[in-house]
């Protein structure tokens, strides 16, 4: 299901860009379709949108147009093959010069490929979900790129990153970096699950680089890797742990959505920039205190002040149990879509510290039933925070502070608002009166002794924000 997700987002886009248009083509030749380009030049371009390519095809060097005129074919257009799901061969002329983005996108009876010598530009994601490729050659001719080592796979040679590589991929020791959509969806749908490592040498892993790999089961990475791009594992269902090597000093957001059986998250020790303080299962931006990545297995530790952007976006998504979580104390804010699409999330309480909610922190929480307010002085929503989540949902808020809530943007909860005794931090319950008083600092750390100003204060089953 997220895989035509993914697929129908390439689509939506390619539509707004007007790059996918019924009928969008020049002329059609010997049964393929062509845009003109110049006086002399061509690109091979996508079916009308009742036909798809079949089969062996054999793109020639030369076609002649509509009115006679003979022109050169150097290019294979934006999803000139895309979604031609019975597509199992294609032969490229030497005349070719470039492959555009999405080029052979899900085509995937598409078994293997030659690159010819003339190609001298590869658009990203070029054979995304194209999960029968298994065999990637470069002509040993070509001057930009290469397939050393016969690793079945694109490398771009004068900077050894890897653009494109297929299931019989071997990554070679002198690759330096996986590009952008490198390996998008190529790891799917198979019957076994996947096992990666990683040579040494490779410091970078780009964008998309594993994305839609449903099958990926475990990874191995390199003490040389530096970074780890956007989405680089977005929709791995079927990873299950990951090591983030201490030489890793940066990792961007959306990394693990959708991960919904990733386990154990492992920040190894001497990382200068992230952690996982106390076996707590998550990447932490060690400077900020950000939790800015976690998995189904996560303890959110008490000296986190954020939850970083997307941190936990798609990781509660299709469990067998429903999930229940509770925010220390000490968290301030909650990021942009940090719960967002986990359809697993049936209850979570909020601490009394929170001062900030992102943008759709729970969009399409399809399964959320309540959520616990601990906070007196609520902080104020300014965007739309719950976009999608069920009429049946209850906010449980402490007795009094209704009014409040209204007045500070939760009044676009669209379930039902209910003031609980049982969260307020008014003294004269009597069921409360007795129970000792612990305080804690804005952050979470126990305070012995506190001096004057604003601490959490804890007694009996009641937490509240109290100025002293």
């Amino acid at each position: 299901m997220k895989k035509k997700l993914l697929t129908l987002m390439v689509v939506l886009v390619a539509i707004f860009m007007g790059t996918a248009t019924a009928s969008a083509h020049d002329f059609v030749f010997e049964g393929i379709y062509y845009n003109i380009l110049d006086d002399t030049s061509v690109e091979v371009t996508l079916c009308d949108t009742d036909k798809e390519y079949v089969g062996k095809v054999d793109v020639p060097s030369e076609v002649i147009g509509t009115d006679g005129t003979t022109y050169r074919v150097i290019g294979i257009g934006e999803e000139a093959f895309a979604y031609c799901y019975e597509l199992e061969e294609v032969t490229l002329p030497q005349t070719l010069e470039i492959i555009k983005w999405d080029a052979f996108l899900e085509c995937p009876m598409l078994n293997s490929i030659v690159i010819p010598a003339s190609v001298a530009t590869i658009e990203n994601n070029v054979f995304g979900y194209c999960y029968g490729l298994s065999s990637i050659k470069v002509d040993a001719k070509n001057t930009v790129y290469d397939s050393r080592n016969n690793c079945n796979a694109i490398i771009e040679t004068a900077t050894n990153t890897l653009v494109a590589g297929c299931l019989s991929t071997n990554i070679p020791t002198t690759v330096e970096k996986l590009g952008d959509s490198s390996f998008f969806g190529i790891f799917c749908e198979l019957e076994e699950p996947v096992e990666i490592a990683i040579p040494e040498g490779v410091t970078e892993l780009g964008v998309d680089a594993f994305c839609g790999c449903t099958s990926l089961a475990k990874i191995s990475l390199p003490s040389t890797l530096t970074k780890v791009g956007m989405y680089a594992f977005f929709d791995c269902p079927m990873l299950n742990s990951i090591v983030i090597p201490a030489s890793v000093t940066t990792f961007e957001s959306y990394v693990f959505v959708y991960c919904s059986n990733l386990k154990s998250v492992v920040v190894e020790e001497g990382n200068p920039v992230y952690d996982s303080r106390n076996n707590c299962n998550a990447i932490i931006e060690t400077a900020t205190n950000t939790l800015v990545a976690g998995c189904i297995n996560t303890v959110i530790p008490t000296t986190v002040e954020k939850l970083g952007d997307t941190s936990f976006l798609g990781i509660f998504n299709g469990l067998e149990e429903p999930v229940e979580i509770a925010i220390p104390e000490g968290v301030t804010e909650l990021g942009v879509d940090v719960f967002g699409y986990c359809e697993s999330l049936a209850k979570i309480s909020l601490p009394s510290t929170i001062t900030g909610i992102g943008t759709n922190c729970f969009l399409e929480c399809a399964g959320l039933e309540e959520i616990v307010c601990y906070d007196e002085t609520p902080c104020v929503l300014i965007d739309d925070v719950f976009t999608a989540v069920p009429e049946t949902a209850v906010l449980r808020i402490p007795a009094g502070t209704k009014d409040a809530y209204l007045a500070n943007g939760w009044d676009s909860f669209p379930g039902t608002i209910v003031e609980d005794d049982t969260l307020t931090g008014v003294e004269s319950v009597k069921t409360e009166e007795n129970a000792p008083v612990e305080y804690y600092n804005l952050q979470g750390v126990k305070v012995a002794c506190p001096e004057n100003g604003m601490y959490i204060k804890k007694q009996g089953g009641r937490t509240s924000k109290v100025v002293l």
